[in-house]
């Protein structure tokens, strides 16, 4: 019972956060401004998180374990993260654009807080994370005769694809998941030469 009273006091306070960051940077929520928001009293707050920064850790850790997660689902364990399927239109795809734009759609604000503000490392870490990665996949696939280059060509497709998303979220998610899957999956695919499929 306790455990769960806990869960649904972080939920709240989380929804109340993101609610807050939508119209404010974080440097400028008070602890009292949150509480009021959630309902809350201060002691509440204080018995899990030390201030408004640990608040706001919490919800890019547990984002980013979401997006571990779904880059994993996305490609089948013998594939790389750009591993490329055939839609229904017989056009390529990558799934783990796909599984990115739904979630972004699924999570808007919570995605766009994290995703625009400053203080937030999600990106990084979700590159820094992936990169890493992506090269050790590549270079086990394939014979590198150019590792300079190949570093330089996951950077530039991966940071587009991510100057992509920035924009899309910038843009008030303007456009549906599958036109901007389209969009950045042609971009991609442009890109692709140094790459293994």
């Amino acid at each position: 019972m306790i455990d769960r009273r806990s869960r649904r006091t972080r939920e709240l306070l989380t929804r109340s956060l993101v609610k807050l960051l939508l119209v404010k940077p974080l440097s400028k929520i008070t602890v009292t401004e949150l509480v009021k928001e959630a309902d809350l009293n201060r002691a509440t707050f204080y018995l899990h998180y030390g201030n408004i920064y640990d608040l706001f850790q919490s919800i890019e850790d547990d984002l980013f374990l979401q997006v571990k997660s779904w880059i994993r689902s996305a490609s089948p364990d013998d594939a790389t993260i750009f591993h490329v399927e055939i839609d229904r239109d017989d056009k390529p795809y990558l799934p783990v654009l796909e599984e990115v734009f739904n979630f972004i759609a699924s999570n808007r604000n919570t995605a766009s807080v994290l995703l625009r503000n400053p203080e937030s490392k999600l990106l990084n870490r979700v590159y820094d994370e992936g990169r890493e990665m992506i090269i050790r996949q590549v270079k086990s696939e394939q014979d590198v005769s150019d590792p300079v280059r190949l570093i330089y060509s996951i950077d530039y497709i991966v940071n587009g694809c991510i100057g992509i998303i920035q924009s899309w979220i910038n843009n008030g998610l303007d456009a549906d998941t599958k036109t901007m899957c389209k969009i950045t999956c042609d971009l991609v695919m442009q890109n692709r030469a140094d790459l293994i499929f």
